[in-house]
């Protein structure tokens, strides 16, 4: 487990959370050994069987329960939301751009799937260009009002993510339209919007 960690440091990976959802099955077997490293300690090895079964009660419990009650319906949120938002201005981008047009996005999976289009990740996970700007402290909306899109990733794009629509009144960027994508996570429920800009050249 620690050297994963390792790892994502010396290649200077910008982490997010699932990225250590490999060492999950590591951390399961740890929490047995320990539980019954307990019940040696505390003389209780004949209790032990029904230990790790109370204890995988509870471990299914509070699975069940975050699942149904938090995942699965951020689950079919984001799956109406990639139907309607992200797919819709990949295809947009792939049918009204030209082949070597650049966009500037922070969330580029199926927009760069579906675009074929050369992606510049406002997210440092593709573009090394903009993770040394991130890693100096740099947000997301610090890119957009710096205008990295225009002058470290030259993008012929922009699509922006906001709370609302059509808010960077920047002279550069021509808005073109704008997609909803409603529960764009766990912890964020509400409404997003995600604008297409075509920048000025």
């Amino acid at each position: 487990m620690i050297g994963l960690i390792i790892l994502y440091i010396l290649t200077q990976s910008n982490i997010v959370s699932r990225y250590l959802l490999i060492v999950i099955p590591l951390i399961i077997i740890y929490s047995y050994w320990f539980l019954i490293f307990l019940t040696e300690i505390i003389k209780l090895e004949r209790y032990a069987f029904i230990f790790v079964i109370v204890f995988t009660g509870i471990i299914m419990f509070q699975n069940q329960y975050i699942l149904n009650k938090y995942v699965q319906p951020s689950i079919q949120s984001f799956t109406q939301g990639m139907q309607e938002c992200f797919i819709p201005i990949g295809i947009w981008l792939r049918d009204s751009t030209s082949i070597e047009s650049r966009v500037f996005i922070p969330d580029i999976g199926a927009v760069g799937y579906y675009s074929e289009r050369t992606i510049c990740d406002a997210g440092g996970l593709i573009s090394p260009e903009i993770l040394k700007y991130l890693k100096n402290g740099m947000s997301y909306q610090d890119l957009v009002n710096n205008k990295m899109y225009k002058d470290v990733c030259k993008a012929d794009y922009v699509v922006h993510r906001s709370s609302i629509t059509n808010d960077l009144q920047q002279i550069e960027l021509e808005p073109l339209f704008y997609k909803p994508f409603y529960g764009l996570g766990l912890s964020n429920m509400e409404t997003t919007y995600y604008t297409v800009y075509k920048v000025k050249k």
